[in-house]
């Protein structure tokens, strides 16, 4: 059903110039109070998804956007998952929390792991957007604290580039 969907996206894509990213995904039962790993939580998965829909396209129309939020509520290694996917991942979804909400915070204010992150997005050679999904970090705090904490997420998205471009 998703390689059917997905598949008929491809004439739009082509048209439009435009590369369509599967995102890791994950889902609540209320009723258990359980989370799950849902679509594309798996690498492999993942990888099988995009390589059997660009095959169908005939070019690169699909990739993969990676959020680590995501990862964090269902447990997953960063690692392992962007080691995976290699070039496949084009850009990220950043974002940390306690691994119990999709609390959308800034790195460093949750349980991620921004270490493994980095040396396995250096490994790879990432050379995609690093995309911080932080809102919920600014309403935290008091309006004349915004700009600050924007400040921080800057300085965050700062470190992970020098971490990226540092030779090994």
């Amino acid at each position: 059903m998703n390689i059917n969907f997905y598949s008929s996206l491809i004439p739009y894509l082509k048209e439009h110039k435009v590369i369509c990213c599967l995102e890791n995904m994950w889902c609540y039962d209320r009723e258990n109070s359980k989370k799950y790993s849902a679509i594309c939580s798996n690498p492999y998965e993942a990888k099988r998804y995009i390589d059997a829909l660009n095959e169908i396209a005939g070019e690169e129309l699909f990739a993969f956007c990676l959020d680590t939020g995501h990862l964090l509520l269902v447990g997953a290694d960063p690692y392992h998952f962007i080691k995976t996917l290699g070039g496949r991942l084009k850009t990220l979804h950043i974002n940390d929390n306690d691994g119990l909400g999709d609390l959308h915070l800034c790195p460093y204010m949750g349980v991620g792991n921004w270490d493994r992150l980095c040396e396995a997005l250096k490994e790879v050679c990432y050379q995609g957007t690093l995309n911080f999904e932080t809102a919920t970090t600014q309403r935290r705090f008091h309006p004349q604290l915004i700009q600050p904490v924007l400040n921080l997420i800057g300085e965050v998205a700062l470190l992970f580039t020098n971490i990226l471009e540092e030779k090994s």
